[in-house]
């Protein structure tokens, strides 16, 4: 308001003309470039520090995500988490860990369904396009049981090659969970996939944010310096409060209800749930007893 009437039409005001002046254009080069470099040298040191590698003891855990739910994974009794590929994705295995179990497995599955629709164009009179549309699947699936019989010979030479210590070997014992857990004052270094369309891990109760990308894993370590107990009884005055895992790129119908619970508890309580979980491994049947 000021400007417009300081500068309001008057007949008699003549405006001034300058061709060149090094002087303003020195001083509004310099003065936003200083800002920004302090800005970006600042930007560019919290990143670093927020993308640095977590330490050799930092709890691995995988966030991973899909429309429009978030699954977490937990490395089992061994320590280590197995091996993935989203080709193995089905209902028994949501996040396509792979076992020399869960890729024949897959097989089997996919062998049937090549045998169902094979059966079926066989013996059934469609309509050319019904008829075209049920070729090109069952090429698909046997393009992707290809695709999986390439995978278990990768799978079988890394075994023959490194024995017990191939990361083929250690799925069947990860669990796999919908709760969300981590203990407070233990470095955490999380490993985010997705399975469909870019999302973002954001819990913003610790100041935490990374996307998930498709084909990529993203890695964040964090610290939580506060359990849920107390946030509920000492900082938020709030029986029902729960850190929350949000989805933070619009990703679809749902995006909204993309949340997921976050409990974190003293490592006492942390390390009973954790061995409740290991009760309930992905393979039960694969992973060995326990000897005393």
């Amino acid at each position: 308001f000021w400007f417009a009437g300081k500068y309001l039409y008057d007949k008699n005001r003549r405006a001034f003309w300058q061709p060149h002046n090094n002087k303003p254009e020195l001083i509004w080069t310099v003065v936003p470039a200083a800002v920004l470099a302090v800005i970006i040298i600042y930007g560019l040191n919290s990143w670093n520090r927020i993308t640095a590698p977590a330490s050799a003891d930092a709890l691995e855990v995988e966030i991973y995500a899909k429309q429009f739910d978030w699954t977490a994974r937990y490395p089992g009794a061994d320590g280590v988490m197995g091996a993935t590929d989203f080709r193995l994705i089905n209902g028994t295995n949501p996040l396509g860990i792979v076992t020399p179990e869960s890729v024949k497995a897959r097989l089997d599955e996919l062998n049937a369904q090549i045998a169902s629709e094979d059966s079926t164009f066989e013996h059934a009179v469609l309509p050319d396009d019904k008829a075209h549309e049920l070729h090109a699947h069952a090429e698909h699936l046997r393009r992707n049981a290809a695709r999986i019989i390439n995978l278990r010979t990768v799978m079988e030479l890394d075994i023959a090659e490194k024995g017990a210590a191939s990361i083929y070997l250690h799925g069947a014992d990860d669990i796999v969970t919908k709760d969300f857990h981590l203990p407070v004052h233990k470095e955490v270094n999380l490993l985010i996939r997705s399975q469909d369309v870019i999302h973002s891990v954001f819990i913003p109760h610790l100041r935490a944010q990374m996307n998930a990308v498709p084909g990529m894993t993203t890695v964040i370590a964090m610290v939580p310096t506060i359990t849920s107990d107390s946030m509920r009884t000492h900082v938020m005055h709030d029986q029902s409060f729960d850190f929350i895992l949000m989805c933070n790129k619009i990703c679809g119908a749902s995006h909204y209800n993309m949340q997921m619970p976050l409990i974190v508890t003293e490592a006492g309580e942390y390390d009973t749930w954790m061995t409740e979980q290991m009760t309930k491994p992905f393979q039960a049947s694969t992973v060995p007893a326990a000897t005393s």
